[in-house]
């Protein structure tokens, strides 16, 4: 049955057409959505279950942290026939309904919505928009049974969503099994719609919100990305495609789904050319999820159990090497030049250099505690813990590199995507974590147990400098500036703290371990007051610290617990800025896996 439900979704995409006629209907109604309140309900025909549990999930896929959807739930009822049927709680989320005989059961409740992001639910005056998960239960002994979804818009706003509609029928979708329901996001609202097509496929890119772009640049690079990824992988899996984008808000962010993506963006996305680029490297990510993730994925994720953590080790490949893959994409799709991609790596090194926690944490570890760790941040993790995100993203480019240097560019990690595309993905399962290494070994010609032991299971630090130079590049410190105007504005020393302003205090958010700041007892949360001193803030301690050489001792005056402390630190020397540069005379290899790498063509 699992077998058989998933090639449906590899084959179909979210919703199935042709499929039998749904027993489990959702209906999702918006009456005032000045409340925020979606109300829902669930009409389940031919039940069976005297007693009928129904789940409300704890988190969605993509985003690793219980997030306890039931508590926005509200004024939850159940009936059969007109007559009300009996209910309690059973837990946090299970609803337990005492059915009887009855057949035909209808549930309706409410969900408060005023969430936007690419994770919850949203519903105000001017949109909806939910993510599955944090709308609809499932019924335990029905999850695998197929769902039709009506939509009730707001007035006269429009739906945009990745599900299969039902011929005929006006905002009515369908979906073959919960997970897919769940896995296929949805916008209602005046939205803006542009299309594009790629080998005769229409992708949709449905646009809320009030920022100002360049529309026919976004279509052509939005065009270009899947161009660029469809080429990597012989391949388009799905019937159509949806973008849906929240444009200008505060913050952004994205989840990805099977063949639809959320994408939440800064309405200063589009102004200056790095921004630009930002935004197109977080288009690229979600995108490339469709394939890394969504199909190619451990076989720990999916089917889900909605409740619980679901487990894997495996995240670093997930998202880290979906990481590596969305700017080296850009670049090889003409978007950004070599010399930004360099830039971009570059401050990927830099920060990843800069956590002591990358010696303590390793790739699979970060992985599994990600329930509890990288989305729950403390003052601390900095020095205990490095995220997959960017640690795999590096795994990546070292095995990308390490492949193409064994086999003398033969090979790639394009190839180990691709092997895991046709070895798992077509066929509906996921892949066992250990495979990984075995597809990466099959393509790199030899062992890679060391790498593996080292980088992945391990904490040794990554040889970057190494992998780099097999493209002909060198990673190596910048050079101090030769202009003095323009060495003032570099760091001359090193102190080892991260401020954050609160009013009108200074904190000290972070103290990075095996620092100046560290070795003399400054806390995380201390106020800062002074340097030797002289008072300072969170804008011109570090013009204070210019005044100083390595080895000077400052002394550091902090509020702690509302009572003034003194502590005294001895400097360091500034932390090294790393770049990246073409070595002047590559030899023929060098050159050669450089360009097919970057996507240089003649």
């Amino acid at each position: 049955m699992k077998l058989r439900i998933l090639l449906c979704l590899t084959l179909l995409g979210c919703g199935a057409a042709g499929a039998r006629a749904a027993e489990l209907t959702y209906t999702v109604e918006m009456p005032r959505p000045e409340t925020h309140y979606f109300h829902v309900t669930l009409r389940m025909e031919e039940n069976r279950d005297a007693a009928i549990r129904l789940v409300m999930p704890a988190w969605t896929p993509g985003s690793y942290i219980i997030r306890e959807y039931a508590k926005f739930v509200e004024d939850f009822s159940a009936q059969a026939e007109g007559k009300a049927l009996p209910w309690q709680k059973a837990d946090k989320h299970t609803w337990v309904i005492g059915a009887g005989k009855a057949r035909a059961v209808e549930v309706r409740y409410k969900v408060y919505a005023n969430d936007l992001s690419v994770r919850g639910a949203d519903l105000d005056d001017e949109h909806g928009y939910f993510n599955g998960a944090a709308l609809f239960m499932y019924a335990v002994a029905q999850k695998n049974r197929p769902y039709r979804l009506k939509l009730v818009p707001h007035d006269s706003w429009k739906v945009a969503t990745g599900l299969e509609a039902v011929a005929g029928q006006t905002n009515v979708f369908e979906a073959p099994d919960f997970d897919t329901l769940v896995d296929c996001p949805v916008e209602i609202s005046a939205f803006e719609r542009l299309e594009f097509q790629v080998q005769g496929v229409p992708h949709w890119m449905v646009i809320h919100g009030p920022a100002k772009f360049d529309r026919e640049k976004m279509t052509d690079a939005f065009r270009r990305i899947v161009e660029t990824q469809a080429a990597m992988m012989r391949e388009l899996p799905y019937k159509h495609y949806t973008f849906l984008m929240h444009l200008g808000l505060p913050a952004g962010g994205g989840l990805e789904h099977f063949n639809s993506t959320s994408i939440n963006s800064s309405r200063m996305s589009f102004r200056q050319d790095t921004d630009w680029e930002a935004f197109l490297d977080l288009v690229s990510h979600e995108y490339f999820h469709h394939w890394n993730v969504k199909r190619i994925r451990p076989a720990a994720l999916g089917p889900f159990d909605y409740t619980q953590e679901n487990y894997t080790r495996a995240l670093w490949i997930s998202e880290g090497i979906t990481d590596y893959y969305s700017l080296l994409i850009l670049a090889r799709a003409g978007l950004i030049t070599p010399k930004k991609y360099y830039k971009g790596l570059t401050t990927l090194i830099q920060n990843y250099r800069e956590t002591p926690g990358r010696l303590r944490q390793s790739a699979e570890a970060s992985s599994f505690d990600t329930w509890i760790k990288l989305y729950r941040q403390t003052e601390n993790s900095v020095n205990t813990e490095i995220s997959y995100y960017d640690k795999g993203a590096l795994l990546g480019l070292l095995l990308d590199l390490e492949i193409r240097r064994r086999t003398g560019n033969a090979k790639s990690l394009d190839d180990v995507m691709r092997q895991l595309n046709e070895n798992y993905a077509r066929k509906g399962r996921g892949f066992p974590e250990e495979d990984f290494q075995k597809v990466a070994e099959q393509m790199a010609g030899g062992s890679l147990a060391e790498f593996f032991a080292a980088y992945v299971s391990g904490v040794k630090e990554l040889p970057l400098e190494q992998a780099l130079e097999t493209a002909g590049l060198l990673l190596a410190a910048r050079k101090p500036a030769e202009k003095e105007e323009d060495r003032q504005k570099e760091d001359s020393v090193e102190l080892g703290i991260r401020t954050s302003r609160s009013g009108d205090r200074t904190l000290i958010s972070r103290v990075i371990e095996g620092l100046p700041a560290w070795a003399a007892g400054v806390n995380a949360g201390d106020e800062l007051l002074a340097l030797d001193g002289i008072r300072v803030g969170d804008s011109d301690y570090r013009a204070r610290l210019q005044e100083y050489a390595p080895g000077g001792k400052v002394r550091i005056t902090v509020f702690r617990d509302n009572k003034l402390k003194e502590l005294e630190a001895v400097l360091g020397p500034p932390l090294a800025k790393f770049e990246i540069t073409e070595i002047e005379k590559p030899d023929e290899m060098q050159s050669r896996i450089r360009k097919d790498w970057l996507g240089i063509r003649p």
